[in-house]
């Protein structure tokens, strides 16, 4: 079951007490490796698993806040 995982490629994600940023991903291993460093324009200096990765994401979460109508509240 391949999957694409290049839509991580620049996210931000938090693993061992740090911030990283997603700078490539290794797909010659098997699983594949993310190559990640802490800071986007460094070169990459370390390597977590994709579900460390994922499990770490910083989720960017939109909230709408409407205004109550009372009115037709039952």
């Amino acid at each position: 079951m391949g999957r694409d995982y290049r839509f991580l490629i620049g996210r931000q994600f938090l693993a061992d007490g740090g911030l990283y940023f997603v700078q490539g991903l290794s797909t010659g291993d098997s699983p594949p490796v993310i190559e990640a460093g802490l800071s986007p324009d460094d070169p990459p200096s370390h390597r977590f698993s994709i579900g460390d990765v994922i499990r770490g994401l910083l989720v960017e979460e939109e909230i709408e806040l409407f205004n109550p109508n009372y009115l037709s509240a039952r």
